[in-house]
């Protein structure tokens, strides 16, 4: 395996392995903190250009009339955000993925009047030196989440002359030329300068150290500027280097320091401070701005190009041939190296961790060499864009360069999962259902729909025209999100024709996957419960369009007269409100109705409707129903009023039971009065027997969806009176903690507390051609006497 990084320490740069040209004149440039993607501003072209630091790959576009300072903020899985100046006052903002996609955001940033000179973010605000027409040098702050202006900002620099700025900490230092530095503090707005003075200086660019605490200054004038930021002073300052220093790159991790020095750049090691000059790079002419990643050193110039200095092979990568693939095509990749080694080319993963070796071999200097390797099914390859890397290694240093290039693997989309439970059938109409594939480059998916049986092998692409005479838009494209559900409902067919369904998926390529399994449907017309038995509806049997108010008046009036001697009227909706709030302990005394005067109830549990037609559609079993009771207690005599709530979904059927895929939902809110005789012979009686008789009035509503050219909903409703009668058990609970149950009556008035469990039988009255909602149910519950 070709080792990725030196086994000793690196010297640093030591030849420009290249020149990048880009245009009249390059005005800033940027690194993200984490060293993979680079940023330099054209001012002629008005270009950003974005350089993916592991490939070396770039991206040009174009940011505005004059491109002036560039700054980036933000790494990770989100990519990182370059921020570039223009000359009308505004910055904007282009954002980077982390595959290398640059898109420019909708507005630019509004910092002020005046060109841009400069600009540089901590990530949450940006910072813009401006060169107002008014005032001359301001600085400007806007956040970069809202664009909100930050107060306190603008602020007035002392020069109008700006040849570099660096943000370090909480501040901002503006080399202004000559020996003039600014320091703005950035939390205060204020601007400080350096105690003292260096007369015969001209800093022109500025670099920050690893630790924040200072920043070197390159001295056009032969020097190198050390300027302590927390003292606001020159520490040192290194004389006599060269004739002329003008730019300045340091790499504090792996130890050296280059800097532009006229026709050259000069090559020192770095120990937290400048230590010994190592060698002199020739070539590296007219140097302006520096900036440094492991074993590089990017250095723009002032004739328009960015200059690449290293001491590793640098490779260069053509397009790769082709540069989309699917699984089991052959991929020739081409490059050439400066330096002559051994070579290998992976794929996926990053400079650090590089995915698996597809070809090894060895390579000349600077003669083009292929390699060609197999995109097979193995995992490595992932739908969409893939890293072909190709490092070279230098058998003499053993330092590795690197290069890469992006192959696009478009495979098919695979199969569509149609089972059996996917295909349904309502009247006049067809139903489709199935989960999408997890692929996210699924651009829509084809329901294939005939009257004439057909086979995958009769359509290795696409599918079936629709022959047969009914109206509908076939085949049916739809889309959907990644693993969605997915459902789509053709109409309107021939009821009794039996008609064949596929699907397949189309990716954003174009490549279609595989065919379905075939399935078939035959619709049929469909019936709801109602429809089944006949009822046609109404609140009172066999009287339609009387509202449900005419059955329910009667359980009403039967209350308010058991309650007389209460002296209260009670309606539906306080009576749900009264079973969930306890009365005050004071609303019990009554002398000559004992210590109980009233009770809460709230039970559930199953329910069978004896209709068959209702057992048919949604189910004999697992339904169940939910009570809420108040009303009047006594030892021996409760009379309460009730109100309860049963919703159970199905489907429709056909006239011979088979089911549908159209929904169905029933609802029964029933109303019952209920006088309930216990027998409770001793106080604190730990099990109380008891039984119950009633009236009832239930209503009733059913709900469906069918799809006709008009309307999707249906509704079916009425109400049915009747009797119930019943008996169970109630275990009072005081006798298990009689301290928490004299605690509970002290705070609520509850005289007693018990579990309840009750059967009951509801005779409902009904016709032939209607639903018999009678039933019977056991629930379970609590019942609190006050």
């Amino acid at each position: 395996m070709i080792l990725l990084l030196a086994a000793t320490a690196l010297a640093g740069p030591d030849r420009v392995a290249t020149s990048i040209p880009v245009g009249t004149t390059v005005t800033d440039i940027a690194v993200s903190t984490d060293g993979t993607w680079i940023g330099w501003n054209d001012a002629g072209t008005g270009t950003l250009t974005v350089l993916d630091a592991g490939t070396f790959t770039s991206t040009v576009v174009a940011a505005c009339s004059r491109a002036t300072g560039v700054a980036v903020a933000g790494i990770g899985a989100e990519g990182v955000t370059f921020f570039t100046g223009c000359e009308d006052g505004s910055v904007v903002a282009f954002d980077v993925s982390p595959i290398g996609v640059v898109t420019e955001r909708e507005a630019p940033f509004a910092m002020g009047g005046g060109p841009v000179s400069a600009v540089e973010t901590d990530g949450v605000t940006l910072y813009a030196v401006l060169d107002d027409p008014e005032d001359g040098a301001v600085v400007a702050a806007m956040t970069i989440e809202g664009a909100e202006p930050v107060t306190s900002f603008p602020m007035q620099l002392s020069s109008d002359t700006v040849e570099d700025t660096v943000l370090v900490d909480d501040y901002l230092i503006v080399a202004h030329g000559a020996d003039e530095v600014s320091k703005i503090v950035l939390s205060t707005s204020s601007s400080l300068y350096p105690e003292s003075s260096l007369g015969g200086r001209a800093l022109v660019d500025a670099y920050p150290s690893a630790n924040g605490s200072e920043v070197y200054l390159a001295d056009e004038n032969g020097g190198l500027v050390r300027f302590e930021v927390g003292d606001n002073d020159y520490v040192s300052s290194l004389v006599g280097i060269a004739d002329t220093i003008t730019a300045v790159g340091i790499d504090a991790t792996d130890g050296w320091m280059v800097l532009g020095a006229g026709d050259d750049a000069l090559l020192y090691s770095f120990d937290g401070v400048p230590g010994e000059l190592v060698e002199t790079i020739e070539g590296a002419a007219n140097l302006t701005e520096l900036v440094t990643i492991e074993g590089y050193a990017f250095g723009t110039t002032s004739d328009g190009a960015v200059l690449v200095l290293t001491d590793r092979p640098w490779v260069s990568v053509q397009p790769l041939s082709p540069l989309q693939a699917e699984v089991g095509a052959e991929v020739s990749v081409s490059f050439s190296s400066d330096i002559a080694g051994d070579y290998e080319v992976r794929v996926g993963g990053s400079v650090q961790e590089p995915g698996p070796i597809v070809a090894t071999g060895e390579v000349d200097a600077l003669t083009s060499t292929s390699a060609t390797f197999l995109v097979d099914a193995a995992d490595e390859y992932v739908e969409g864009a893939n890293t072909i890397w190709v490092f070279v290694t230098d058998s003499a240093s053993g330092l590795t360069g690197r290069a890469g290039g992006v192959l696009t693997v478009d495979n098919p989309p695979e199969q569509v999962a149609l089972g059996a439970s996917g295909i349904g059938f309502g009247n006049e109409s067809i139903s489709v259902a199935f989960t999408a594939l997890a692929a996210a480059d699924i651009a829509s998916y084809t329901i294939y729909i005939d009257v004439a049986p057909f086979t995958a092998a009769d359509y290795p692409e696409g599918g079936p025209s629709f022959g047969g005479t009914d109206d509908i838009t076939a085949p049916v494209v739809i889309t959907a999100e990644p693993e969605a559900p997915v459902s789509s409902t053709i109409y309107p067919l021939t009821n009794g024709t039996t008609y064949y369904v596929a699907v397949r998926a189309v990716d954003d390529g174009g490549l279609e996957g595989p065919m379905s399994d075939i399935l078939e449907a035959t619709p049929e017309q469909t019936y709801c419960a109602s429809c089944l038995a006949g009822d046609g509806g109404g609140f009172l049997p066999g009287i339609c369009g009387v509202g449900p108010g005419a059955g329910a008046a009667a359980i009403l009036l039967a209350g308010a007269a058991v309650l007389r001697r209460r002296r209260r009227v009670v309606g539906g909706a306080a009576l749900l409100a009264l079973a969930l709030i306890a009365p005050p302990a004071e609303a019990n005394e009554d002398d000559d109705e004992g210590p109980r005067t009233m009770n809460v109830q709230v039970r559930f549990g199953p329910t069978t409707i004896v209709d068959p037609y209702v057992q048919q559609i949604f189910g004999e079993r697992s339904n169940e129903m939910l009570w809420f009771e108040y009303g009047y207690a006594s030892r021996f005599i409760d009379a309460n009023l009730g109100i309860g709530f049963y919703q159970e979904k199905g489907f429709l059927q056909t006239a011979s039971g088979a089911t549908s895929s159209e929904a169905d939902k029933f609802t029964i809110v029933p109303l019952a009065l209920t006088l309930t005789g216990r027998l409770d012979f001793f106080d604190e009686q730990p099990i109380v027997p008891f039984g119950r008789v009633g009236l009832d009035y239930w209503m009733w509503e059913e709900n469906w969806f069918v799809v006709t050219p008009d309307t999707t909903d249906h509704i079916s409703n009425g109400g049915k009176y009747g009797w119930h009668f019943g008996g169970g058990l109630m275990i009072l609970l005081d006798v298990f903690d009689r301290r928490a149950a004299s605690r509970l009556e002290a705070i609520s008035g509850i005289n007693d507390t018990f579990v309840v469990a009750e059967y009951r039988n509801t005779r409902l009255k009904h016709g032939t051609d209607e639903l018999n909602l009678s039933s019977s149910e056991l629930t379970f519950g609590l019942k609190f006497d006050f």
